[in-house]
């Protein structure tokens, strides 16, 4: 159900931690 927000989050942490 919060497939899209869950992989959001995790992109933007992601995001985040690599920059």
């Amino acid at each position: 159900m919060q497939d899209r927000y869950y992989i959001k989050l995790y992109c933007y942490l992601r995001c985040n931690k690599a920059v």
